[in-house]
């Protein structure tokens, strides 16, 4: 049976991080006494993102692509990364499409710097932003005034390791900053994962810089009114959520991946890692690999598929995202040409006229969505499960503990031991 491990109780907020919290929950009114309209269109991979910002172009005017990929802005792989050809964007204008180099990391961050000034900009030249991706902590980072990385100040002439030495806490490899981050806030040790390097960084950054605790600042009470909400954005946002039905969305990804092929992945691939080396596709043993290694690039994208639908729905439920589901399933499967328009295009182009009209209707949807059970779901996501059935293994939140059961190998693990209990309590009786 699962249990619950013990939470520890969270100590007051320290007052030197109030002006940091100020800052990150300001955000600034509209002129016109309304937040600035800005269009956000979400969505799984394959579903039609892309496709439908550009349509959105047909039907108001000025609209202005602001891609939300955590892949299609760095420069390269543009097959890998299926960014939107020139063809693809039909005189529509595009941001943050290959402005990085790869080998620079781009966090949720940077993202939201770089984005903010362009989508001002869209707006003071009276366009419509449509900010369009599938990488939602992008999103995520843009709307929601409150990110954990605002609250570390900036470094100025002293590294990361500079400062932890300063305080004792020097690492010497990437498994001890997990061990160290135990030491210091056992609390947020328990909010992420072991192997979340990056993000362990950044709470050993915050402590060093700051002596904040993270956990301080996330179970503070700007982090439940603030975190991961879009109720408090500089932007007053109309989110489109593009679905389909799972086996649909499927099998287009595993036709996706062989368009790919025959777009030329592997001369993208090789032009990276080998690009001094021919491959040889009539050789059997490497032809072998190479089916082995599309068929493992469909699987892992179906996998990614699922987890951005969970993310979606998380953010739907949990944080009281209004967000406006479209069902693209009968566009997918129907061959006639009018069922993207039909399906998609139509619903879509009417929900956002009627958000531009202040319609009151989506404003009441949005108030309806904030209200006690997303500050429960922020809590939750300090609340740790161990699975017994799954050899204590150990979610971190409820919404992973209600995935975890759902799963295929977490319930045959629950039968087998369910049966294995009704045996040896069959065996007790018979000796008795």
């Amino acid at each position: 049976m699962p249990h619950l491990a013990a939470p520890a109780s969270p100590p007051p907020a320290p007052n030197l991080m109030s002006d940091a919290r100020e800052a990150a929950s300001s955000s600034p009114p509209s002129e016109r006494g309304r937040r600035k309209a800005v269009v956000v269109v979400m969505g799984a991979t394959g579903a039609g993102k892309s496709r439908l910002a550009v349509d959105l172009a047909g039907h108001f005017a000025g609209v202005e692509v602001v891609s939300a990929d955590s892949m299609q802005v760095y420069r390269g792989l543009d097959v890998l990364t299926n960014k939107v050809s020139l063809d693809e964007q039909n005189g529509v204008p595009h941001h943050l499409l290959s402005i990085v180099d790869p080998s620079v990391e781009f966090t949720c961050r940077h993202f939201r710097d770089h984005a903010l000034p362009i989508i001002e900009d869209i707006l003071d030249r009276g366009g419509l932003p449509v900010v369009v991706g599938g990488t939602n902590f992008y999103i995520q980072a843009l709307v929601s005034p409150f990110l954990f990385e605002d609250m570390s100040e900036d470094m100025q002439g002293c590294t990361l390791s500079d400062q932890l030495d300063d305080i004792g806490l020097a690492t010497d490899g990437v498994g001890s900053g997990y061990e160290h981050l135990k030491e210091i806030d056992p609390i947020a040790a328990q909010r992420i994962h072991p192997n979340n390097h990056r993000k362990i960084k950044r709470y050993l950054e915050l402590y060093a810089t700051t002596g904040a605790l993270p956990s301080d600042l996330f179970q503070g009470e700007a982090a439940e009114d603030k975190w991961g909400r879009p109720t408090s954005s500089r932007f007053d946002c109309c989110f489109l959520w593009v679905d389909a039905e799972l086996h649909v969305l499927d099998n287009y990804v595993n036709e996706r991946v062989d368009c790919m092929i025959n777009a030329g992945l592997l001369d993208e691939v090789r032009n990276i890692y080998n690009p001094a080396g021919m491959l040889n596709l009539h050789d059997d043993k490497l032809k072998s690999l190479l089916d082995e290694a599309v068929s493992q690039l469909k699987a892992n994208t179906r996998r990614l598929v699922r987890r951005q639908r969970r993310r979606l729905h998380r953010l739907n439920k949990d944080f009281g995202w209004n967000l406006h589901h479209i069902d693209a399933t009968e566009a997918f499967q129907c061959t006639t040409g009018d069922s993207w328009h039909v399906k998609v295009i139509k619903p879509c182009a009417d929900t956002v006229r009627r958000f531009l009209s202040n319609d009151t209707t989506l404003a009441s949807k949005d108030c309806s969505n904030d209200g006690g059970g997303t500050r429960l779901a922020s809590r939750e996501l300090w609340t740790q499960y161990v699975c017994e059935a799954c050899d204590n293994r150990v979610l971190r939140g409820a919404h992973e503990w209600e995935q975890h059961k759902q799963g295929r190998g977490h319930r045959r693990r629950t039968q087998r031991l369910k049966r294995k209990s009704k045996i040896k309590s069959t065996s007790s009786e018979a000796e008795v």
